[in-house]
């Protein structure tokens, strides 16, 4: 992160104009967001440096909310309320909207957000808190019945030939209850990530009990694997245990240098989110990517 203010979004007009607008805006500045807009009092009203600061390599779910009736901005951090800016005198102040155009990442001259957006929703309504929370356990996208998600590799170690996929689609049609895994090993002999096989182990884990699912292994070939959740799929990670072998029935305990979450903020399978997997064999780290597609 850099000092000066880095744009993360800004609507509104060339600063170098007498009347530059910036509703809404967000920043970032020393690890903290800093959520502004103009009013007919001040052209960059608005709350400064909001919040914890934020943690490199990590997704964050923000949400800006701004309102006239209300008078009122709200900052959001996954979900949680965290900082608030509300105009004093409300007969005479008011917040100035504008017609134009919506940067995202960066504004005119001034430095961009040297970082990831995933997506970004405009809504023109102030959200609710219960919108915000909802808009944050939705994810990307809402799992649709008669779909499946597959994983694949997206690292530079491994060459085109050498992708394996896995891959979980709905179990008798019911995404609540049943899942089914397919590992799919696109041909034998895998390449090696510093003289050590890539990782094969899948898992599944129920995010509410934190207990592991029973599955299987194989060298190669397809292996399908039948899992019961107690509870919605949403509550189901995704875990990739090295070279350790489990009959699934055990706890599993993650060494030190080994983790893996989807989607950043809710832990969902959802469409586009990405994971980091940190393997215990000391490879490079591999980055996974969740895409939608539809059944066969």
């Amino acid at each position: 992160y850099a000092s000066d203010c880095l744009t993360i979004f800004h609507k509104g007009k060339d600063k170098c104009t007498d009347d530059f607008i910036r509703t809404p805006g967000l920043w970032l500045s020393k690890k903290k967001l800093h959520a502004r807009f103009t009013g007919n009092w001040d052209n960059d009203a608005g709350i400064m440096g909001v919040g914890d600061e934020l943690s490199l390599q990590k997704w964050y779910h923000i949400t800006y909310t701004l309102s006239d009736p209300e008078k009122r901005l709200d900052i959001y951090v996954d979900g949680e309320w965290v900082g608030y800016y509300s105009i004093q005198d409300v007969k005479k102040q008011n917040v100035i909207f504008n017609d134009g155009p919506l940067y995202i990442g960066q504004a005119f001259s001034c430095d961009g957000f040297d970082g990831e957006i995933s997506n970004v929703h405009y809504f023109n309504w102030r959200l609710t808190p219960e919108e915000v929370k909802k808009d944050l356990l939705r994810g990307l996208r809402k799992n649709e019945e008669d779909t499946f998600y597959y994983i694949s590799f997206d690292d530079k170690s491994f060459d085109d030939n050498s992708i394996s996929i896995l891959k979980l689609r709905p179990f008798k049609n019911n995404t609540n209850a049943q899942w089914k895994v397919l590992r799919i090993d696109n041909y034998y002999g895998y390449p090696s990530l510093t003289d050590n096989s890539p990782i094969k182990d899948v898992v599944l884990i129920n995010k509410g009990t934190g207990k592991a699912m029973k599955y299987r292994n194989k060298e190669t070939g397809t292996e399908i694997t039948q899992v019961d959740l107690a509870e919605a799929d949403n509550n189901c990670i995704l875990w990739s245990i090295g070279s350790k072998q489990n009959d699934g029935t055990r706890a599993m305990h993650l060494n030190n240098n080994e983790s893996m979450s989807l989607d950043g903020w809710t832990g969902n399978l959802v469409d586009g989110c990405e994971a980091r997997l940190f393997p215990t064999h000391n490879g490079s780290n591999q980055l996974w990517t969740f895409e939608q597609v539809l059944c066969d």
